[in-house]
């Protein structure tokens, strides 16, 4: 009997203890994907609420609004091609083929799950079609742009895939976000959705990449801190280094010859880092 109530208690241990980790993983789900679910397709609320209100506007850092809503309810971003071009990936589109974008991932504001009863009562009995909240970005749309043009006028950047982002590091605010290819959100043609370059992929968050060049700023940071080199100190560049029988290339090919540790990193010289690298140890 004893042996009895001793499996029964450990059974109800065991299946509290089950009960207690479904509900922590649901609030977890809840925490960290309810965003999604929120905007999901297959969301029949999300469905019948873009259908009966108006999605609010969205606005950049500086009051500019590069999403809005018109008078026929078709969403309607800038009227500038290139602008609302270099911010297709940031905002999304209204088809969807961005997923991830501002429009989707911030849908609960947008679309006015957060307005409070009495707004929405007070609309209803004025015959209002109800609204929803606006979201205003920490990005600057004009940096977007002109991110977008510098790497499309670029000589060893046009055409090519690639990404961008500008961070305010005191505060953590996304300054700028930018994926290449671009494309018009407004005028999706064919060519675009059966471009090998898969413009709809947002290169800013869905690609995982070594950390490359920008780790310099790491290695900067450290030699500066323990004085082994100063912004004056010289180096020279020839456009390689070799490391342990390992030849590792500068990507200016003639080298950038004699240069200051800071202009060394304003010209991202690999040289310069490796060797301020082995001082450090």
């Amino acid at each position: 009997m004893k042996q009895l109530r001793l499996r029964f208690r450990v059974l109800t241990a065991l299946v509290l203890g089950l009960l207690l980790c479904a509900a922590a993983y649901g609030v977890y789900s809840v925490s960290a994907y309810g965003s999604r679910w929120v905007s999901s397709a297959r969301n029949t609320r999300y469905r019948s609420a873009k259908s009966s209100v108006i999605p609010g506007d969205i606005i950049d850092r500086n009051g500019v609004v590069v999403a809005t809503t018109d008078d026929d309810g078709q969403r309607v971003y800038q009227s500038n091609i290139k602008s609302r071009s270099a911010l297709a990936h940031l905002l999304g589109d209204e088809e969807g083929n961005v997923a991830n974008g501002v429009e989707s991932f911030q849908a609960s504001y947008l679309l006015g799950f957060h307005t409070s009863l009495s707004e929405r009562v007070t609309a209803l009995l004025n015959g209002e079609t109800h609204r929803g909240d606006n979201v205003t970005l920490t990005v600057d749309s004009a940096l977007c742009t002109a991110i977008v043009g510098y790497f499309e006028n670029g000589a060893n950047t046009r055409g090519k895939s690639g990404a961008a982002v500008v961070l305010n590091y005191r505060t953590g605010e996304v300054m700028a976000m930018v994926s290449l290819p671009v494309f018009d959100p407004s005028n999706i043609t064919d060519e675009v959705r059966q471009s090998a370059q898969h413009p709809f992929w947002n290169r800013a968050l869905q690609s995982t990449l070594p950390p490359g060049s920008t780790f310099k700023i790491i290695t900067m940071s450290a030699g500066l801190e323990e004085g082994v080199v100063s912004l004056e100190d010289t180096f020279t560049c020839p456009g390689f280094r070799v490391v342990e029988d390992r030849r590792i290339r500068c990507h200016k090919v003639a080298g950038h010859g004699a240069e200051t540790f800071l202009q060394g990193a304003m010209n991202s010289c690999n040289p310069v880092f490796i060797d301020v690298g082995l001082r450090l140890g």
